[in-house]
């Protein structure tokens, strides 16, 4: 009878564990059938892809009708529109290697959902791994110890013991539930639906997060096959630097560049030449007031210039440059406040958190110099914690959205990684008193309110708001809404900056109980 009541809680937890499993299967299906499945049909963007690939595997020129069309010369609109395929030619060229093969349309629709599918569970996967980790001075059943705050674990060989059956189910059920809850905003059902690769890419940044804080060379070649199809994402590279890892960057860098060039290859010159001559006409990079571009510089668009879609707040378009370059520095300080860095070794912690010279200089004499010379190369700098590192790498994907001149709806896939782990980071340290967790969990509720993305649009979403028809304020609070997804992201990276920041604090504390280091733990840290 004993050992049976001694089981009981262990079956609990296992049945637990598996009901969790089942739930995140059942609702990511049922998200994923209504956003793509048979009735729903292949999204237009995805026909795009298609003809592309199909344009490839001829030997054609995918770009060729893209620069043929006529411009649009609407104010706020001017320039070629995205009418076809206008990504580079990777995409296209994986593509078709299906149809060569003989696959239909209807065929790779389905191998691109199970190819988004199998991301998305590789980006639960980083998530729990990072997320759900052990207390300081515990382990789970078939763990190491993975969370000690003052140990970096990026250049420790792997101690983790066989995981037993259960233990796996554990892993597996909480790496669906964080995967489901990535396909819960309404921006996912949408991209999901029109086909489009922004899911996909989100997952691969994310996953190359999870390579890079594990000191994985392969990260440079995930993020680099992301970037080969959505440039933007290039930022990441400049994040590892920051972070202090040139190889990574290099590596990631030149796999960007040999990816991009063995791509046109099969199309040959003619297509650069008209995808260099449509990249520089295309209508995302002429000053687009669209609502659709929800960055930064597409509000600013909105508001103080003449443009077909809204009155502005003031006819200044001199103004628009220099607070678009305010917003850039504004939105890349809040990022590098709250990351670990040469010039920023202590974020969050009162009196070490501030960006300075002396500490660049310091770490230059005492750290860099010294490894040059012994031909090391640069160190990473340490973050406190595996789960603080990878944190804030998910930091970076709403700077992204905010420092790029176009930022469409479904762009926002991009935010929904950092709200789904800033907002769980939050609720794990206990922050349900902050205004920054709360903050996190009300943008990812509104995230998940079904078509909020149409939000941004003054006729649709509920139709036209209180007081959207008024004469003396109509105008403003139909700009105000315009901007609903940019609120999102700004939010994201103002409060995911302050929950970092208080786990650095939490971690530094957590740290100062802790008994000495080992040798070998000394050892990790340099």
């Amino acid at each position: 009878m004993r050992g049976e009541s001694e089981m009981n809680p262990a079956r609990r937890q296992r049945l637990v564990y598996s009901g969790v499993a089942l739930a995140s299967l059942l609702v990511g299906a049922a998200i994923w059938l209504h956003a793509a499945g048979p009735r729903a049909g292949a999204g237009y963007d995805f026909g795009a892809y298609v003809s592309g690939a199909r344009a490839v595997a001829a030997g054609q020129n995918p770009y060729h009708a893209l620069i043929n069309q006529a411009g649009d010369l609407t104010a706020g609109d001017t320039g070629f529109h995205a009418h076809g395929y206008v990504y580079p030619p990777l995409l296209a060229l994986i593509l078709s290697i299906p149809l060569r093969l003989g696959m239909d349309a209807r065929g790779l629709w389905l191998l691109w959902m199970a190819l988004n599918a199998a991301a998305v569970v590789w980006m639960g996967r980083e998530l729990q791994r990072y997320l759900l980790v052990s207390p300081p001075g515990k382990a789970r059943d078939g763990e190491m110890k993975r969370e000690d705050p003052i140990v970096d674990l990026r250049d420790q060989p792997s101690k983790r013991a066989p995981l037993s059956l259960w233990a796996g189910v554990e892993q597996g059920a909480t790496a669906l539930a964080f995967a489901a809850a990535c396909v819960l905003p309404a921006v996912v059902t949408y991209d999901l639906s029109l086909g489009q690769a922004d899911l996909l890419m989100a997952a691969l940044a994310v996953g190359a997060f999870g390579l890079w804080s594990r000191g994985n060379p392969w990260a440079a070649l995930v993020i680099a096959l992301a970037i080969a199809v959505k440039p933007t994402l290039a930022l990441v590279l400049a994040v590892w630097l920051w972070k202090g890892d040139w190889r990574g960057a290099l590596r990631g860098a030149v796999a960007t560049v040999v990816l991009l060039a063995l791509s046109f290859v099969p199309v040959g010159l003619a297509a650069l030449h008209d995808y260099l001559v449509f990249y520089s006409k295309w209508n995302a990079f002429q000053a687009n007031a669209e609502y659709i571009n929800q960055s930064p510089y597409g509000m600013l668009l909105r508001m103080f210039t003449l443009n077909a879609y809204t009155h502005p707040l003031i006819n200044a378009p001199w103004l628009v440059l220099p607070l678009r370059l305010a917003s850039m520095a504004g939105a890349a300080w809040l990022w590098a406040r709250a990351v670990s860095s040469p010039l920023n070794p202590f974020p969050g912690r009162v009196g070490k958190g501030k960006l300075s010279s002396d500490a660049l200089f310091h770490w230059v004499s005492t750290v860099l110099r010294p490894r040059f010379r012994r031909g090391d190369g640069m160190p990473r700098p340490l973050a406190s914690t595996s789960t603080q590192t990878f944190c804030e790498q998910l930091l970076a994907l709403p700077l992204i959205l905010l420092l790029s001149p176009l930022a469409e709806d479904i762009h926002f896939c991009l935010l929904v990684p950092a709200l789904v782990g800033l907002g769980y980071l939050a609720w794990r340290r206990g922050m349900a008193r902050t205004g920054a967790a709360w903050a996190l969990w009300i943008a990812f509720a509104v995230s998940c309110i079904p078509r909020m993305q149409e939000l941004i649009y003054p006729d649709r979403f509920f139709g036209p708001l209180p007081g959207q028809h008024d004469p003396h304020i109509g105008a403003f609070i139909t700009l105000a809404r315009t901007g609903t997804l940019l609120y999102l992201a700004i939010v994201t990276l103002t409060a995911g900056g302050a929950v970092l920041r208080a786990n650095s604090i939490w971690a530094a504390t957590t740290a100062s109980e802790q008994p000495s280091l080992g040798k070998d733990e000394r050892l990790a840290r340099v």
